[in-house]
């Protein structure tokens, strides 16, 4: 059996990376696997319960930042004391040079760097580190083309496209009409958003073309899921503006709101490929992204890009607009096929992994 460990070096909660981490973990064949996860904080419950299930295991080192050193030993002993053979690192920077050298410590052959964005928060960092991180890894994973570019300079790498389960964020009327109820969102225009409250996401563009969107439709409501440093001063935006914004937080619950949602608006100032937006497309919602997204986003035909230098006007029309005609039942069966064919189905994505992961392993032999 594999023995791999799977590192996630960002807050674990229900978006992004973590949201990844999960999919592979849920759906990946046990028999043949044995993965468990070291995470910064403690996984989310609905992680817990698929680790237990399984016999997985969560460990948590929580000063990775605050005393790298001390990180490094801890992790090393676990990796080995456990005799992994891949050590799986999910992140957007040459900070995983810190995992990368623990694994390189610990004595394990296949040290695997997965890259989520085409840029990071602290390029000076990242600069600094990465000739070190460069001759540490030995196999380079990322979420689409521009994001694998980004991290791994010109060297190969494989694309692990960021899979979901096609049945669970499938067009669902009825789930529609029950959250549209229970939250009060009838006969209201929905917008929605779910990413971290952070600089990338680009929260202040968003609640500006909000702002822009209500002064045309006065049905307009904004739904905004997810937590993160800056909620607090987008929350003061929200109240100085006066706009109908309702703050969900942290979310198990993603794949119900997005049936409730019309459109999906994301501006971020960078993103690799978000799974957010894989979400949103296989619940048939129109998506709305800056230009600064991955154009690999756009795996069906209801992603829309728009300059983000754009003014609110024009952001504001190609919301409105982007649900005329829509009719998201009868379309369910063509997006799902589209999604398929781009090789986002989790299911599938899972025995690739694996069979990848067998590949690497037997080459280092």
């Amino acid at each position: 059996m594999l023995k791999v460990l799977v590192i996630v070096p960002t807050i674990f909660g229900y978006d992004g990376i973590s949201n990844v981490a999960t999919n592979y973990y849920i759906y990946q064949d046990h028999k043949e696997i044995k993965m468990d996860v070291v995470s910064i904080n403690p996984v989310n419950e609905k992680f817990k319960k698929e680790l237990d299930k399984s016999g997985g295991r969560n460990f948590v080192i929580e000063y990775r930042n605050r005393k790298p050193i001390s990180y490094v030993k801890k992790l090393r002993r676990i990796i080995k004391d456990n005799g992994y053979q891949i050590v799986h690192v999910h992140g957007c920077s040459c900070t995983m040079f810190v995992e990368m050298l623990a694994a390189k410590l610990a004595g394990v052959k296949v040290r695997i760097p997965h890259s989520h964005n085409t840029t990071c928060d602290h390029v000076k960092v990242d600069k600094l580190l990465r000739p070190f991180f460069m001759k540490l890894y030995t196999n380079g994973f990322a979420c689409g083309q521009e994001a694998g570019e980004w991290l791994f300079s010109g060297k190969p790498f494989d694309v692990i496209s960021n899979g979901i389960d096609l049945e669970k964020f499938g067009y669902n009327s009825e789930v529609r009409e029950q959250f549209r109820k229970k939250y009060d969102l009838e006969n209201k225009f929905v917008i929605g958003h779910v990413g971290r409250f952070s600089e990338q996401k680009n929260h202040k563009k968003l609640i500006s073309v909000f702002d822009a969107v209500s002064k045309v439709r006065s049905d307009a409501k904004l739904v905004l899921i997810g937590a993160g440093e800056l909620r607090d001063e987008i929350e003061a935006e929200v109240r100085n503006k006066k706009l109908d914004v309702l703050f969900v937080g942290l979310s198990d619950e993603v794949e119900c709101w997005l049936q409730a949602m019309d459109v999906m608006v994301f501006p971020s100032l960078f993103e690799g490929l978000p799974l957010g937006i894989v979400e949103a497309q296989a619940a048939g919602l129109p998506c709305i992204l800056s230009n600064t997204i991955s154009p690999m986003t756009a795996i069906t035909d209801l992603v829309k890009f728009v300059e983000l230098e754009a003014d609110d006007a024009k952001w504001a029309e190609t919301v409105i607009n982007s649900v005329d005609g829509l009719d998201r039942s009868g379309r369910k069966g063509y997006v799902e096929q589209q999604i398929k064919d781009a090789h986002f189905d989790i299911k599938t994505n899972c025995r690739e992994l694996l069979q990848k992961y067998k590949k690497i392993l037997e080459e280092t032999k």
